[in-house]
């Protein structure tokens, strides 16, 4: 039997390493639930470690605490079809059947954060912690595949209240979008002062040379690299990775050798400045928050009207009732003009983008 007691940080977040292969279950200790007045959603979480040769990893792994005497809402069964009147200016009414589509978020399946903004160096996105910090803690990550520095703070686990929470925020900091995980702990690659290792093919004084490069790689040796800009030699560097240790590099170089007609290949190795992520993003616009699906459906009806967009209604963990585009969006810039298009329409509520975060292991988060 193998026991460990584990101490999360004070995002609630916690790890471990070197757990034996087996079967496990994960719960609060019951005297720290005592002394907190609360209990957890689900009281016990059950997992398997398996014995692989590169060892496994688990994730997802969340407990929620609530207080002892919450009742966890039952899933309802909501309509599509929300009748709805509109009064008119005679004092008769209009009695409109309006189609939309109705959705319902369940406790524990998603936990959301604040994103501030995301920048191209490190030294603009720590001029924003900075100021942000004499307001609330706030923190770094670097996305590899966007080469982004993005500045994130909050945890929450209600959609409602994260958007609450993001109108706020964007009145000093304009780009603030709510941050949505939805497929467990985004565990980071690597934490600041990490040394990453990555294969390195070649470096090129020309941009449209690495790509061309990179296209070949990818028809000829079905491999996934990318160009780094090298801000010290302005080369674009053709890479894959990256790896944990020297060893695991090692090992690939020398797979690639001996099954390839490569022979150029070489380990470049550097220090991470800032917790690394592999994850890119869907887009969606939140367009309001009401008290009642039916002033959800009448706005929702409004903003078909004057945008040409088709809304529908979310229930969130505890139950607000936001509306959102039903299209999921993968161009930024299109987002951004849509809501700013909006925004400039004092007929309606500024709109909030949220970002759908994904895995780029080809595990896609879940999608409200």
């Amino acid at each position: 039997n193998y026991y460990e007691e584990l101490r999360t940080f004070s995002d609630g977040s916690y790890y471990a390493y070197e757990i034996p292969p087996g079967n496990y279950e994960l719960m609060v200790d019951p005297g720290n639930l005592e002394t907190l007045k609360s209990k957890s959603i689900p009281d016990t979480l059950k997992f398997e470690v398996k014995a692989l040769p590169e060892g496994d990893f688990i994730e997802g792994l969340n407990l929620l605490l609530v207080p002892q005497d919450y009742e966890e809402p039952k899933p309802e069964e909501v309509s599509a079809n929300i009748g709805v009147t509109q009064t008119a200016y005679n004092g008769g009414g209009i009695s409109i059947d309006y189609n939309i589509e109705v959705d319902k978020l369940h406790l524990n399946e998603c936990r959301y954060g604040i994103q501030l903004g995301a920048f191209s160096t490190m030294e603009a996105a720590k001029s924003i912690v900075k100021n942000y910090s004499r307001e609330s803690e706030s923190y770094i990550v670097y996305n590899e595949p966007r080469k982004l520095y993005a500045v994130r703070t909050g945890l929450y686990q209600n959609l409602g209240k994260a958007s609450e929470v993001t109108v706020r925020t964007s009145k000093n900091y304009p780009d603030a979008a709510v941050l949505n995980q939805c497929y467990g702990s985004v565990a980071s690659n690597y934490d600041p002062g990490d040394v990453r290792f990555d294969l390195q093919f070649g470096a090129f004084s020309n941009s449209n040379r690495a790509e061309a490069f990179i296209d070949q790689l990818k028809k000829d040796y079905k491999l996934s690299p990318y160009s780094y800009h090298d801000p010290k030699s302005y080369l674009y560097k053709v890479r894959i990775g990256p790896y944990k240790t020297l060893q695991s590099a090692e090992t690939k170089r020398k797979e690639l050798l001996s099954s390839t007609s490569l022979t150029d290949i070489y380990i470049s190795k550097q220090e991470v400045p800032a917790s690394m992520i592999n994850v890119d993003f869907e887009f969606v616009l939140q367009l309001g928050e009401f008290e009642t699906t039916r002033k959800a459906a009448l706005y929702a009806i409004r903003i078909e009207e004057e945008f040409d967009l088709k809304s529908k209604i979310l229930i969130d963990e505890r139950e607000a009732i936001l509306l959102v585009v039903e299209q999921v969006f993968t161009d930024w810039k299109y987002v951004l003009d849509l809501k700013d298009k909006i925004s400039r329409n004092n007929a309606f509520q500024p709109p909030v983008v949220h970002l759908l975060e994904q895995k780029m292991n080809g595990q896609l988060s879940y999608r409200w």
